[in-house]
């Protein structure tokens, strides 16, 4: 994965490496218009997602 990116740019890396359904719905559930810096603004973003 190459950082910064958007939404798009994990659901395709994730798709192509295979990722699963809960995998691919959690990064869908990110909002379309954020840049993630690095894997821990990526986890970040998905336990704020989650906590919601």
């Amino acid at each position: 994965m190459t950082y910064p990116c958007g939404r798009a740019e994990l659901l395709r890396h994730a798709s192509a490496a295979g990722g699963g359904d809960d995998v691919l719905g959690a990064l869908g559930g990110l909002p379309h218009d954020e840049r993630y810096d690095d894997l821990d603004s990526v986890w970040s973003a998905l336990e704020a997602n989650r906590v919601r």
